[in-house]
């Protein structure tokens, strides 16, 4: 398998990330009254926590694939909901 490019990478991750937003968009339509379980599993996938006072104060390079983590997860989030309104205007709900 040839390396991929920055652009080519990029472009794989912003497909798996539409895809998880699409799935969980549409597990949230199915499972209406489970929705509010599943968006509150998400948000809290999306805040770090690092259980420090000052979470800056000691630097660790872990720190930055949390926050890497922390942002998917917002991001996947965002688009989720942003796909279950399209799905329930497009249905007329």
């Amino acid at each position: 398998m040839s390396q991929m490019t920055i652009e080519e990478l990029e472009g794989a991750l912003h497909a798996q990330r539409e895809t998880l937003a699409l799935i969980l968009a549409w597990l949230a339509d199915m499972a209406d009254d489970d929705a509010e379980a599943l968006w509150a599993a998400m948000e809290e996938r999306a805040e770090l926590e690092d259980h420090q006072e000052d979470p800056g104060a000691v630097p660790a390079d872990g720190l930055a694939i949390e926050g890497a983590m922390m942002t998917e997860f917002q991001l996947i989030l965002r688009a989720a909901r942003a796909r279950l309104a399209e799905q329930r205007e497009k249905a007329g709900r």
